[in-house]
This record gives structure tokens, C-alpha cells and sequence, in this order.
């Protein structure tokens, strides 16, 4: 009976995902969406950076781009940060100004508990290469600047217990990094940082000389995330042309989170011809059905960044919200809902309570 019983598991088929993943397309390719987030429908996103001192863009705009929009001349940017704060003030001052001292991450868990969220994605790094842990790459980070914490940590130190899976968003380009490549028709990479009314080059605080952007700085930091803070899901942004190692990068995610017994997820934006597990519509909407799942993003109001120019009656009403949620929903998708937390690491009330609200209706729904 024993040996007939072990002749039997030996000839079960094996699951595909049993195999380590290779570096190829074909071996990526096999990766499935894990059923929780098939399930989740409600994630939370979390954009927050130093541009959250200034926390400025016309309603309409992004607020998070403070730096790319004057450093592209945009006269709205300008003009206010020249009436402001004047033509000695860089971005990096920012930087230096951000001091998040009402940062509470238990707060932050228990609303995006309490407004029925699964899942919440934190930008640990955006296009201004403020990375939000104590990576080694870089000097640029909360943690040597700006709060002098370790956020993705603190956050993950309590997610948990709150019922909540930990996604990190990750900008695999940055705007001014001194090694970076210049891609999208010089969109990104190419052009250091400079004041931009005197037109004098400024320093890219917290630098650390390196050969290689991807080699030496993009992988290193992202294997850090998932080294030292298993996320359940990582969401890249502008994985453009040849900027990246996303099939290595994915299928060393992919092997270690199969050895931890985690089922995990990946984008669409970690590069061109990478295989991923769901799509991301930006501030729009699928308009059928899809079978393959998707996620669809957008803040409260016009930006993902806190956005002082933003007023209640700029944000979606919570009517507006669970009908935008439940037309999603019927469509296999999930809503990453975001909320832009101000300087000093509060969220502003409306935006707190429309995910409340949202949380309240869905407890009956």
C-alpha cells in the first residue's frame, strides 16, 4: 500500500510554478495572479514626497511633479514657487523641509482597515529618487534626510495585524539621478539638476558615485525591498526601453517569494516585453468586462500628491466613489484608491473621510 501510494505522488503532475522561474519571457510568463488579489477589489495607494512641501499644481495637475514642471518651465510652477519662496529655493530644500513629525503608521493602517482596503501600495521611491527606507544604494532617503525614518519599515511593521498585504511602488527611472540614461526623448535621465531661475547646477542630495544606474542602483534597490520587506506585491512605474533588469528582477521575486510560501504580484510598467500579472489604467476606466485582471488608479481629487490648491469640492463625492468602485468591481478590477498624506505626515480630513465612507458602505454591500 506504501509503495503504491508513492508510485502515485510521483506520477502527479508537477504545477508549473513548482519549477524555479527563469529569466525569459516564456518562463515569466507562467506566473498567475494570486487569488488574493483577484478577491481584494480595494487597494489603498500612498504617494508622498517632498513635494508635499510645496504640495502645489494648478487643480487638474499632479502635484507630485513639482520638480519636473519647473525644471520644464511651466509658467504656473514658477510663478508660484517665485512668489512663494523665491529663486534661491531648490527642490532638494524640500527635501530638507519635510519632517513628517505627525507620521503615525497605525493610524494610516487602521483607516485603510476601516475603509475595507486588502492591500495597500506605498510609493517607496518616485521620479525625485527619494527613497522612503535606509537603502545602502543612495544617500537620497528619509531616513539621512528630510524625516529620518525608515517609512516602508515603520509601515510594515503593523500591517498585518491590521489585515492588510503590503504592495511597494517603485519609479524605475528618475528624473535628474546623475546616471541615469536619458529615455523618452529625454522625458527622464540626461539633464542634472539645475536651479531652475539662475540656471546654476545644483547638487542631487545624498549621491553616491556609481558606475551603472540599473546595475548599480535600480536592481540593488528593489532586491532590498524584497529582501528585507517580503512585499505581496510590487507596482513598477515607466519600466521604459532597456532601463531595467525586470526579468532577472521578477524572477528572483518570483523564486524567493515561492521559498517564503507567498503568493505574489507584478504590474505592467516594469519594462518593455515583461510579462505581468495585471494591467493599470491611470484615472480611467476599462469599459467592458475583461477577463484578465486589472487595477484601475486615481486619487480622491485631480492629484496623487498632496495638493493644497485642492478644495472638498474638488474630490469625489462618496456617492461618486462607490459608483466608480462598483462599475470596476463588475468589470474584474480593483480600485487602487489614493490618498497624497501632507509634509507632516497627516491625511487631510476629506480624503480620510471619503475612504471611511467607502469602508462604512461596503460593510452592508
Amino acid at each position: 500500500m506504501k509503495l503504491a501510494l508513492a508510485l502515485l505522488l510521483t506520477l502527479q503532475p508537477v504545477p508549473a510554478t513548482a519549477a524555479p522561474y527563469e529569466p525569459t519571457y516564456e518562463s515569466l510568463a507562467r506566473h498567475q495572479v494570486p487569488q488574493w488579489f483577484e478577491d481584494a477589489k480595494l487597494g489603498i495607494f500612498v504617494t508622498w514626497n517632498a513635494s508635499s512641501v510645496p504640495a502645489y499644481a494648478p487643480v487638474g495637475k499632479y502635484a507630485e511633479w513639482y520638480w519636473k514642471r519647473l525644471q520644464d518651465g511651466v509658467g504656473d510652477w514658477r510663478q508660484h514657487h517665485l512668489d512663494t519662496y523665491g529663486q534661491n529655493v531648490v527642490y532638494d530644500d524640500f527635501l530638507k523641509q519635510w519632517k513628517a513629525e505627525k507620521f503615525d503608521p497605525r493610524s494610516w493602517l487602521e483607516l485603510f482597515r476601516d475603509g475595507g482596503a486588502k492591500y495597500y501600495t506605498l510609493v517607496t521611491k518616485h521620479h525625485d529618487g527619494v527613497a522612503l527606507w535606509d537603502t545602502r544604494t543612495t544617500d537620497r532617503n528619509t531616513v539621512k534626510y528630510g524625516p529620518h525614518r525608515d517609512i516602508v519599515k515603520e509601515l510594515a511593521q503593523y500591517d498585518r495585524s491590521y489585515g492588510l498585504k503590503r504592495g511597494y511602488y517603485y519609479s524605475m527611472p528618475e528624473w535628474f539621478h546623475p546616471n541615469m540614461p536619458k529615455i523618452g526623448g529625454g522625458w527622464f535621465g540626461g539633464t542634472p539638476p539645475k536651479n531652475w531661475f539662475t540656471g546654476e547646477d545644483v547638487p542631487y542630495t545624498g549621491y553616491k558615485p556609481i558606475g551603472d544606474y540599473v546595475r548599480d542602483h535600480q536592481y540593488p534597490q528593489l532586491k532590498e525591498l524584497i529582501d528585507q520587506y517580503s512585499p505581496d506585491l510590487i507596482w513598477c512605474d515607466i519600466g521604459l526601453g532597456n532601463v531595467n533588469d525586470s526579468t532577472h528582477l521578477n524572477a528572483y521575486y518570483f523564486n524567493r517569494a515561492a521559498a517564503r510560501g507567498q503568493d505574489v504580484a507584478v504590474n505592467n510598467r516594469c519594462g518593455t516585453n515583461v510579462p505581468y500579472d495585471f494591467t493599470t489604467p491611470e484615472y480611467s476606466v476599462e469599459p467592458d468586462i475583461k477577463t484578465a485582471k486589472w487595477e484601475a488608479s486615481r486619487g480622491i481629487g485631480f492629484s496623487y500628491g498632496s495638493n493644497a490648491q485642492e478644495k472638498p469640492e474638488d474630490y469625489l463625492t462618496a456617492d461618486a466613489l462607490i459608483d466608480s468602485f462598483v462599475d470596476i468591481v463588475s468589470k474584474n478590477g480593483n480600485l487602487l484608491l489614493n490618498v497624497g498624506p501632507k509634509a507632516d505626515g497627516t491625511i487631510d480630513a476629506t480624503q480620510a473621510q471619503r475612504v471611511r465612507e467607502l469602508g462604512a458602505w461596503l460593510k452592508v454591500n
